[in-house]
């Protein structure tokens, strides 16, 4: 990627259509989260083009990709300014989940292996951690 095009800060996630659009108009697509703070203060001015259509549009793009509700809110506050209200913020964390942890999540080969005699599931016990973490989770399901 050319570092000598112009950059352009863009909420995430950038719809394909968008992308395609900005990528043919020469510019670098950086998440606005990385923005300077200069622009940052001016993307929080009211009368910014990008205003409550702007913001409607992405919130009906979500979930997307997304599964950081935090993420998400962090980068709408900072795109959007005071333009992004509470209810905004509700919509957002009600669209966007953040995929639930594995039973294996944290646990300790010993502890897997635990769990596993716990629930009668056959298995090697010279496995790595890997592979019995994912028979566990597997039981789950």
């Amino acid at each position: 990627m050319s570092k000598d095009r112009e950059v352009i800060y863009e909420l995430h996630p950038v719809t394909p259509e968008r992308k395609k659009e900005l990528v043919s108009q020469g510019y670098r697509i950086i998440d606005v989260q990385f923005a300077p703070e200069a622009y940052k203060a001016a993307m929080a001015d009211a009368t910014d083009p990008r205003g409550r259509e702007a913001l409607d549009i992405a919130l009906a793009a979500l979930p997307g990709d997304q599964n950081d509700p935090d993420y998400v809110v962090s980068s709408m506050r900072i795109h959007f300014g005071d333009l992004f209200t509470q209810e905004d913020e509700d919509r957002v964390l009600e669209l966007v989940k953040a995929p639930a942890k594995k039973p294996s999540h944290g646990l300790r080969i010993d502890d897997i292996k635990a769990k596993l005699a716990e629930k009668g599931v056959e298995f090697n016990p010279e496995a790595e951690r890997g592979e019995l973490a994912k028979l566990l989770d597997d039981t789950q399901e």
